[in-house]
């Protein structure tokens, strides 16, 4: 009796230890294991709405581990909450479960490369530490979150090549530390919102690929830390973007939108940095500015399938980094002699690898010089032109050269045997 008497005691002063214990600890740390409970139940309703895990990363999401164990899971070492949810390419298909929103520690999520459906959570809007947010390649539907605003700190939204539907909330202009915007390969319609002009810390603005239409806001000319400009593939109408305050613009992507008027002529001295100018399938009109040759980064220029007229600037060959030159489908030349005197200055590009004239009004004779281009040249398409005279034999020192293009031509003479392998 003794002994059993003695053993109670010792369990009601193990009770009263721990209880005690507990009694000292703080409240901010009884929160903090209540929170670190929440974390996991929220993870464990969005596993319930997740299938199709074949590289069995959610096998790891049970009671046999702590959550901040889980794999795709990353905790803060103070706290031991949830900040990083990375589930990128594991082929998960399914639902996005509303109990993110629950996950308030968050500052990373990143579920793109899966075959997710459904709408984005508005509970997302709930992540106010949110900074980093990727849903890229899903089958995501619906529209774009107006509770995103409410994620202030957020610097990248990645929502490209989804089926999101709506116009972009204006609300999004309100995001002073968004630094990437992508939004490319969706169903977007409406105009692009004047508000993001107010973004100023913008560097990254992707829209491409969508069904915009409208003009191009003036109010994007504030952008003045914008690198990429990727608008191509709406329908937008109007004039080329303002140019005034691009002096970071590394990237101008306009291509296949209903653009017209001229490309501004001050874009070389506004735009020093450009390293690709894509405006290729508008309407725009007028000459090729000549300020271009001002822009000795740039690698890659194409302006097919357009109305530009008047002639090659000769000062292209100034661009000792170009790569490709791509300015068939307009009316450039004047049917005259000295149309392809431009040619001879493109020897001083020692990096061409694409030449297309092809399919506007140049005539003229091919000048010899056209063997100093560069060895690296793998395609030349001059069909379509009123071009005369014979091949420069010299041609055949172009090892590199893979495509040459010449129907629709008036040239004469035999094909300079070097090229005979070639097409032509």
């Amino acid at each position: 009796m003794e002994i059993f008497s003695l053993k109670n005691q010792w369990i009601n002063l193990l009770f009263i230890i721990r209880f005690t214990l507990l009694s000292m600890s703080s409240k901010p740390a009884t929160l903090a294991l209540r929170s670190n409970e929440n974390d996991m139940l929220a993870l464990l309703s969005l596993k319930d709405q997740l299938v199709g895990d074949s590289h069995g990363v959610l096998t790891s999401w049970n009671a046999s581990f702590h959550c901040c164990q889980w794999q795709g899971v990353q905790c803060g070492r103070r706290h031991q909450r949830v900040v990083s949810l990375n589930m990128s390419g594991l082929s998960l298909a399914g639902f996005i479960s509303p109990a993110i929103g629950n996950l308030t520690f968050l500052r990373e999520v990143d579920f793109s490369y899966n075959k997710l459906q459904g709408t984005i959570p508005r509970e997302i809007g709930h992540l106010k530490r949110l900074v980093y947010l990727s849903l890229n390649f899903n089958h995501l539907n619906g529209e774009i979150l107006e509770e995103l605003s409410n994620c202030s700190n957020l610097q990248e939204i990645a929502f490209t090549d989804n089926n999101i539907t709506g116009e972009i909330p204006v609300s999004l202009g309100d995001m002073k530390n968004l630094i990437n915007l992508h939004l490319a390969g969706n169903l977007l319609i409406g105009g692009i919102p004047a508000s993001l002009g107010n973004i100023s810390t913008l560097k990254v603005l992707s829209l491409q690929d969508n069904k915009l239409k409208g003009t191009i806001p003036s109010s994007l000319g504030k952008l003045s830390n914008l690198e990429y400009m990727y608008i191509g593939g709406n329908k937008l109408s109007g004039s080329v973007p303002p140019v005034h305050n691009f002096s970071s613009l590394l990237v101008l992507d306009a291509a296949e939108n209903q653009l017209s008027g001229n490309l501004p002529p001050e874009i070389g001295c506004t735009c020093p940095n450009l390293e690709g100018i894509f405006i290729a399938l508008n309407q725009l009109t007028g000459e090729i500015p000549r300020s271009i040759s001002n822009i000795s980064s740039l690698e890659l220029f194409d302006i097919a399938l357009n109305g530009f007229t008047g002639s090659v600037p000769e000062n292209m060959g100034n661009l000792r980094n170009l790569l490709v030159l791509n300015i068939p489908g307009n009316y450039l030349g004047s049917g005259k002699p000295g149309d392809l005197s431009f040619l001879s200055y493109l020897s001083n590009c020692s990096r061409l690898q694409s030449l297309g004239i092809n399919y506007n009004h140049l005539y003229g004779v091919i000048p010899d010089s056209i063997a100093n281009f560069s060895i690296c040249l793998e395609e030349l398409l001059m069909g379509d032109n009123q071009i005369i005279g014979r091949i420069p034999q010299g041609i055949g020192n172009l090892i590199n050269l893979d495509l040459m293009e010449m129907k629709g031509t008036f040239i004469a003479g035999e094909i300079p045997f070097p090229l005979k392998s070639s097409k032509s």
